[in-house]
């Protein structure tokens, strides 16, 4: 199907608008590297580590005012050194159609937006997990200066190849609303997302979200803005970006966020952040508190070129339900140095630290170290970037582990 797609567009790109050369732009981009699981998801071992390589390649095209379109391919492997069922790979096309009527009234929306993505995952020691996803959406946008409705609806099948047993469809309805008040003071949020799963042999079961956020301008000398959000609901972890196991869950995550500037350069954000996960078939149910201070400072900015430095400290507590063995608490502390040249170049530099504890588990008790490097330059109408990042943790009772990721990419204008 990813074929498929690719011999349909390519010939469009090339010799259906000669004339629309300067309206397009391919973006290829490409990462590897070895990272912890914990980068992942918040279920952390000590053993679960895996090296990977992920390619992306990206067109896109504007054929109108009105109508512009763009095709991305992604692959990704994943090996795992210790959970080796679960290393794989999978290619993924995705297929974006955007179209924004001439005519602006409450019947005709703003913007059309169609997605189509296929893709296709194997295991390398569980063939019977292998599929293939279809998933189709359509998305039409209403909305004014003070208002904006957005509506979609989809389908998304999972279909494997060995065993039929185990298809899935998923047909779901989202409705998300923004409405300001008292001109730009209040910012009011919704989020309702209805979803229906029809699994063989089982019967259908919904999996419900719903969200609201509050974004309020306080206006006062050093307190600018607080954010209260909320969302609740019923999900499954095939659906997250990333996760190579299939579980089924209900979560509730709220948080506090408050944004203070202090001067001119400097800015203060804090954020008070509480989750809860429980899996319905699994004894990794847990709850996280974060607490997050940051801080920015813009050393110098003359709109042509700036330099910033962001400070940022937090604490997280992860407890499980049943499996209290692996509960730990996270303190951490980075820094990152950015330059910026507008529309020339990007450098910066980071380095991070924290410590995590497990009581009940001292084997996993750790000091990481980390730093990175990342620059990005543009000639004319290409830009390439490069980024470096390099991990030691540093175990009391385990061997050391060192993680290193290396990301670059290029964006051709044309």
């Amino acid at each position: 199907m990813t074929k498929l797609i690719w011999a349909i567009s390519i010939p469009l790109i090339i010799g259906a608008y000669p004339a629309l050369a300067q309206d397009s732009k391919s973006e290829t981009s490409w990462e590897m590297g070895k990272i912890s699981t914990s980068e992942i998801l918040e279920e952390e071992d000590l053993s679960s580590d895996l090296t990977y390589h992920k390619a992306r390649l990206g067109i896109s095209q504007n054929f109108s005012r009105q109508l512009n379109w763009s095709l991305t391919n992604t692959l990704y492997r994943k090996e795992y050194d210790s959970q080796h069922s679960l290393s794989n790979n999978y290619n993924q096309a995705l297929l974006a159609v955007n179209y924004l009527p001439q005519k602006e009234t409450y019947l005709i929306p703003q913007e059309l937006r169609l997605r189509y993505k296929n893709k296709e995952k194997r295991y390398d020691h569980l063939p019977e997990e292998r599929y293939s996803q279809n998933n189709l959406e359509l998305e039409a946008i209403y909305g004014q200066k003070s208002w904006r409705l957005a509506i979609a609806g989809g389908v998304n099948d999972f279909h494997y190849h060995a065993n039929n047993e185990d298809d899935e469809t998923q047909s779901y309805f989202n409705i998300e609303l923004k409405k300001k008040l008292f001109g730009d003071k209040l910012a009011l949020y919704g989020l309702a997302r209805i979803k229906n799963i029809r699994r063989s042999g089982e019967s259908d079961k919904n999996q419900d979200i719903w969200g609201a956020q509050a974004h309020y301008k306080i206006g006062l000398p050093n307190f600018e803005e607080i954010v209260l959000s909320a969302q609740k609901g019923k999900a499954e972890t095939l659906d997250e970006e990333g996760r190579d196991d299939k579980y089924d869950y209900k979560y509730l995550d709220w948080y506090v966020k408050t944004q203070h500037p202090v001067s001119e350069k400097l800015d203060l954000t804090f954020k008070y952040q509480r989750t809860e996960r429980a899996y319905f078939k699994w004894d990794k149910s847990w709850y996280r508190i974060y607490l997050e201070a940051d801080a920015q400072y813009k050393i110098f900015d003359d709109k042509i070129k700036n330099l910033t430095l962001d400070l940022k400290t937090y604490h997280k507590k992860l407890d499980f339900f049943t499996a209290n063995s692996s509960d730990f608490y996270k303190n951490g502390t980075s820094f990152e140095l950015k330059f910026n040249q507008k529309g020339s170049f990007k450098v910066g530099c980071g380095f991070s630290f924290n410590r995590k504890e497990s009581e009940l588990s001292p084997s996993k008790s750790r000091d990481a170290f980390s730093w990175k490097v990342q620059g990005e330059k543009t000639f004319s109408n290409i830009t390439l970037f490069l980024d470096y990042k390099h991990e030691l943790k540093d175990y009391d009772y385990a061997s050391d582990r060192t993680y290193d990721v290396i990301k670059g990419g290029m964006e051709l204008k044309f």
